[in-house]
């Protein structure tokens, strides 16, 4: 079998793409996510808000942050679709639980790379969903991939917390920002209908 370039392999949807640069570009926003000490308490998620809406404003991709309490806050992007089906929304929280670094093998906040994995707080839960869903609509623009229905992203605060400043906030105020028909999380929390 002839062996597959990295460069333009098929994720089993799209084929040629430059995936190794937007794998590399992933990685880069993940760890960069990582680093941001979002504890909660007290959440600090504007710092992580203010770098995604950095890359997306370079890109040109529509934002609103929306601040429900000091260094507490959420983030919507849309990205437009054709419009003929109703929004696709992506969603992650930002917040983290408390890390004892000494329980640690790397610094909790240093977004290590060792032993083939990225080491840090947040990494699984889930600053991991924030970094997929950034480069989801990061792609879909700028290759132009044909869309039915707008791409949201919806990067919210508090919900290790219980989420009243984050999806509970954004369902209670700004329903219509985060209508969709499907909405893609972890598992858990609450119905947004």
């Amino acid at each position: 079998m002839k062996e597959e370039d990295s460069n333009t392999r098929s994720n089993g949807m799209i084929e040629g793409l430059p995936w190794q640069e937007i794998e590399q570009e992933a990685l880069e926003h993940f760890r960069a996510l990582l680093k941001i000490d979002t504890t909660n308490p007290p959440g600090n998620e504007l710092e992580a808000v203010a770098y995604l809406r950095k890359v997306f404003k370079k890109e040109k991709i529509a934002t609103e942050v929306f601040e429900t309490g000091p260094g507490r806050g959420n983030l919507v992007a849309r990205l437009p679709g054709a419009g003929t089906r109703k929004p696709l929304l992506l969603n992650a929280h930002l917040d983290v639980v408390p890390a004892d670094a000494e329980y640690w093998r790397y610094p909790p906040f240093s977004a290590t790379i060792a032993d083939g994995y990225v080491w840090g707080r947040g990494a699984i839960d889930m600053k991991n969903m924030a970094a997929m869903s950034l480069m989801t609509l990061l792609v879909a623009k700028r290759f132009d991939l044909p869309r039915s229905r707008d791409l949201v992203f919806c990067a919210v605060a508090d919900e290790e917390a219980g989420g009243a400043l984050g999806s509970q906030w954004l369902v209670r105020e700004k329903p219509d920002r985060i209508a969709a028909e499907y909405a893609l999380n972890e598992v858990g929390g609450f119905t947004m209908t």
